[in-house]
């Protein structure tokens, strides 16, 4: 090959790259190449669904689809008979488009006299047809009393005219604390879901005013960035990884992806951060067109204790690293006021900024440099091979002087975007959370390895106190233990045991712990087995030096017993009262014979209980995921925790593994020589008979996983007792309306 023909070779490839890498920043800024969202074909599925569970004999109020979608709808009710009852009711409402955006800000006297359809607590329910979702409409305010009088004079008119079953909350900050808008998205969350089973939460900025009402305030199967186009950005979206203004996302969704995170204190990150969430739950976004996803925004001066989040950009570069244990299951938060009016519901909220900074200085520290100052946590850098151009982005200088534009820089260009735009999944798995490292170098078999990796974590983590790292396994374990069998008196167990404090609570004092454990217990009339399990239980834990906490939940007396409920309850109670990262679902009948079975969560479900003497040390099934399991509570959200529907014996911890799997996990299991227990030998109990309708509820796991468990978890808390060794609920399971929920599936 001549010289010629080699430079026309290499012209040639460089061309290629170059289009490749316009194509590839084309499709970032429209969304045609990763946002491979079907629109019409995810219509007619939810078309189909929504005609299918009416919850109304008569009219459906207009379910999401676009109006050149409308006729597949009618394709639909041609082709099945079962629709064409549906027909004389047709759809309701014509939608204009295009809406006048009204920015006068009239007394809230007057919104009311306007409004008077909107039930107290800003609830409205369509009157003559059945809303296609339940929608919670969550708002972050402070001091904008003004914009948020504009904001329900638009709002109000434009989600009447879309019929839906809806609900405004606004999420109030107390003053003089920094400004936090996604940790008020989760307070908005939590809140909301206490008090009804929405099916959809839309984010909402106070000072963006649809204009379109074909732009629906509806959830599909990936989240979706209503404010597309933004008339301060002229209609455009600014950048491809942005998710802030308008979102809409089911709840199920939001759990996935651990909500928003609670780091970003003052303007600004949040919304990246939460894109980069949304992508490593591996969901992509669906956007509207920019005709369709229009808003204006009421004009303001930026708030004072909103100023621009300085560490914002630093905490980016670690989100991928963060997202699993910065977010819904870690927030903390007080309630101080609900208030319901006529057109919101108002909770105002301490976000408790003091107390977080002070918990979390040394989390942050681990992603930034130790030595260095809060002013240059976010110093300009340069890239040389790019002419020490800056970032548009954050703020910088433009590049007119960068016009000369070499094949290098274009190649660190890409890479740079890539690395930004879309973080790899991939990342979880090297750059997982600071404790799974430590249990991995702890546990290792290997001394070499162990050492190597504890001082690699040690040396670059400020999350290390002057104690150091407690070993799971210590040097010295007696592996198989003698399992005792007697139950001794509660203050016998409390001299034995003084070094536990009250509600069942234990932290090492030489070491720092590798894991907070919750152990829940699910209980009823058991108080025999309950005191030889604490004989044997707290031994165990301690030796390993975990910091954990005993929970009892206690289902009342006259209602069959439901394992998986009160393990739910566990999970929701115990949040409440800590952070746990790791929570232990425990039967009461069991007692540990190995210590060199860790008590503690690993990155995927562990069933701990592999080898059970009353199935001869075998595993009786390969899907059994009973009696004693462990799961982060990451993993226990994202399969939405245990189903409610198993009333009686037997069925939960089969569907409980088809959830695992279901989830995108795997089950791990120690080897039987290990993970080896005792049952304590006991009668079936009376209201605990073997459940007659669990093998069809089995049958509709893939299709009931996500809407019962967590989802819809209602119970009512009757009592909390701190003993001296445990922490006991007691809770009533509703168990009469909850049978109602499932009893089409057990006809027959």
């Amino acid at each position: 090959m001549d010289w010629n023909q080699r430079f026309k070779f290499s012209y040639f490839i460089k061309l290629a790259f170059v289009t490749l890498l316009i194509f590839s920043m084309c499709s970032l800024r429209y969304g045609f190449l990763f946002d491979m969202f079907d629109v019409r074909r995810e219509t007619i599925r939810r078309l189909t669904d929504y005609l299918n569970q009416a919850r109304v004999n008569g009219v459906i109020c207009r379910p999401y689809f676009l109006l050149e979608d409308a006729q597949f709808s009618n394709l639909l009710h041609a082709q099945n008979s079962f629709y064409s009852k549906f027909l004389p009711f047709g759809f309701t409402r014509k939608f204009d488009g295009l809406l006048k955006v009204n920015f006068s800000s009239p007394t809230f006297e007057e919104l009311q006299r306007k409004f008077q359809e909107v039930n107290d607590g800003g609830l409205h329910v369509p009157r003559n047809c059945t809303s296609v979702d339940d929608v919670a409409i969550i708002i972050p305010y402070r001091d904008r009393d003004q914009h948020l009088r504009t904001l329900l004079l638009n709002l109000h008119s434009f989600l009447i005219r879309q019929q839906l079953y809806y609900k405004i909350f606004i999420i109030e900050q107390v003053k003089k604390q920094t400004f936090n808008r996604g940790k008020l998205m989760n307070v908005g969350f939590m809140e909301a879901m206490r008090l009804h089973n929405w099916t959809c939460l839309v984010f909402h900025d106070v000072d963006l005013l649809p204009e379109n009402d074909l732009n629906s305030y509806s959830c599909l199967d990936t989240p979706r960035h209503l404010s597309v186009a933004v008339d301060k950005f002229s209609y455009r979206l600014p950048y491809a990884s942005i998710f802030g203004g308008v979102t809409a996302l089911t709840a199920q969704q939001f759990r996935r992806i651990n909500g928003f995170s609670n780091d970003y204190w003052g303007w600004g990150g949040e919304d990246d951060d939460f894109y980069i969430r949304v992508n490593l739950g591996k969901y992509v976004i669906h956007r509207h067109s920019e005709q369709i996803g229009r808003y204006k925004m009421i004009k303001h001066s930026p708030e004072l204790l909103n100023e621009a989040n300085p560490c914002r950009h630093a905490l980016l570069r670690h989100a991928s690293r963060r997202w699993r244990m910065d977010g819904l299951n870690s927030i903390s938060y007080t309630v101080l006021n609900t208030t319901e009016h006529q057109l919101f519901t108002r909770i105002l909220v301490d976000l408790r900024e003091v107390v977080f900074r002070n918990r979390n200085s040394r989390i942050l520290g681990l992603f930034l440099q130790p030595n260095t100052r809060m002013s240059n946590i976010c110093a300009r850098q340069t890239i040389p091979s790019l002419c020490r151009c800056k970032d548009a982005r954050c703020g910088f200088t433009s590049w007119p002087h960068c016009l000369q534009v070499t094949f290098a820089s274009l190649l660190v260009l890409c890479i740079f975007c890539i690395y930004v735009l879309y973080p790899s999944n991939s990342l979880l798995n090297l750059q997982d959370d600071f404790k799974q490292i430590t249990l991995l170098s702890s546990s290792s078999l290997s001394p070499s390895l162990s050492l190597s990796l504890s001082l690699s974590s040690s040396s670059s983590s400020p999350m290390i106190r002057s104690k150091e790292i407690c070993r799971p396994t210590p040097l010295r374990h007696d592996g198989k233990l003698n399992v005792e069998f007697s139950s001794p008196e509660f203050s016998q167990l409390e001299a034995l045991y003084s070094e536990v404090n009250n509600g069942g609570s234990f932290y090492p004092q030489d070491c720092t712990p590798p894991d907070d454990v919750a152990i829940i217990i699910p209980y009823r009339d058991r108080d025999l087995h309950l005191r030889t399990f604490l004989l044997n239980i707290h031994s165990f834990l301690m030796r390993q030096k975990l910091h954990y906490q005993i929970f009892v939940v206690e289902q009342v007396a006259n209602q069959t017993f439901n394992r998986g409920k009160l393990m739910n309850v566990g999970y929701v109670e115990a949040q409440r009262l800590f952070n746990w990262s790791c929570l232990v679902f425990h039967d009461v009948d069991l007692l540990p014979e190995n210590d060199l079975n860790p008590y503690w969560c690993v990155d995927t479900p562990r069933h701990l209980s592999a080898a059970v003497d009353k199935f001869q040390y075998k595993l009786p099934y390969q899907t059994i995921f009973g009696g004693v399991s462990a799961l982060t509570a990451a993993q226990f959200e994202v399969i939405n925790g245990f189903s409610n529907n198993f009333w009686g014996w037997g069925g939960e911890d089969d569907d409980m593994y088809s959830r695992v799997l279901l989830g995108h996990f795997s089950v791990h299991r120690h080897p039987g020589k290990y993970a080896r227990y005792k049952m304590i030998k006991h009668q079936q109990e009376s209201m605990n008979n073997a459940n007659a309708c669990r093998f069809n509820l089995l049958k509709f796991t893939n299709m009931l996983w996500r809407r019962s468990g967590l989802s819809n978890l209602n119970y009512r808390l009757l009592n909390i007792s701190v003993n001296r060794l445990y922490t006991k609920m007691t809770v009533d399971l509703y168990e009469e309306q909850s049978r109602r929920e499932i009893r089409r599936f057990c006809a027959g």
